[in-house]
């Protein structure tokens, strides 16, 4: 495939960390190591598409409900293993997802609202 001026296209990269605006800057900024090279970029966050989320243990995500597809469940992350995550829902019940099929949440009351 052949580039052409004005094309619009993604970039496969790491985040390597958030910079928050000080000293009277306005915006956020994202530093991205790119794949495949020794550069790093710095965008801003709304011009990123998120591909993959890395999560880890103690991370709060949902997923969809299995019967509400408008709804979703959550829960805290207790164990990753082989793209596998165990799952407390937070009501004595726990559940294993792929890490592929969850998405990071902020924790806040929100979540343990949801749960119950």
């Amino acid at each position: 495939m052949k580039f052409r001026k004005g094309d619009i296209v993604s970039l496969r990269g790491t985040v390597k960390h958030n910079f928050d605006p000080c000293d009277g800057e306005k915006d956020t900024r994202v530093f991205v190591d790119i794949v495949g090279s020794h550069e790093t970029i710095w965008i801003k966050p709304e011009d990123l598409k998120l591909i993959q989320q890395v999560m880890e243990v103690g991370d709060s995500v949902r997923w969809p409900h299995h019967v509400h597809a408008d709804k979703f469940l959550y829960g805290v992350i207790l164990a990753i293993s082989d793209g596998h995550a165990w799952i407390d829902y937070g009501i004595g019940e726990y559940c294993t997802r792929t890490t592929t099929s969850i998405e990071r949440v902020e924790a806040d009351g929100d979540i343990d609202e949801a749960i119950a």
